[in-house]
């Protein structure tokens, strides 16, 4: 993916009516970050992770566990991500730069 796409994973779980399976997401064998970007769902055998505005930080492994009485499973993805993350130096208004720089010399020469 480019960076600022969001990226979006499923899988199913049976059985759906079991009230003590767990789902657990890992990212790079880690629990998943706290973050307002990523939204988890998991209701009915639906498993679902969402992520908002991804960049390269979130380039990695994404695991999903599912575990009940009888055992657990896992399934894996790898996402990649990549385009220029962080701070974008380069102006949209190359003129509103030159200006800015004019201003400032002109308040230093005050």
């Amino acid at each position: 993916l480019k960076d600022g796409m969001s990226a979006h994973f499923e899988c199913r779980v049976t059985p759906t009516n079991d009230p003590k399976l767990k789902v657990e997401w890992k990212f790079n064998g880690q629990p998943m970050p706290n973050s307002s970007r990523i939204k988890t769902v998991s209701d009915f055998g639906f498993v679902m992770l969402d992520i908002a505005g991804t960049d390269s930080k979130d380039s990695g492994e994404y695991i999903c566990t599912a575990t009940n009485k009888f055992g657990s499973d896992t399934t894996r993805a790898i996402l990649r991500c990549e385009g220029s993350g962080g701070v974008f130096y380069d102006s949209i208004h190359p003129e509103s730069l030159s200006k800015i720089k004019s201003l400032e010399i002109d308040e230093r020469a005050a």
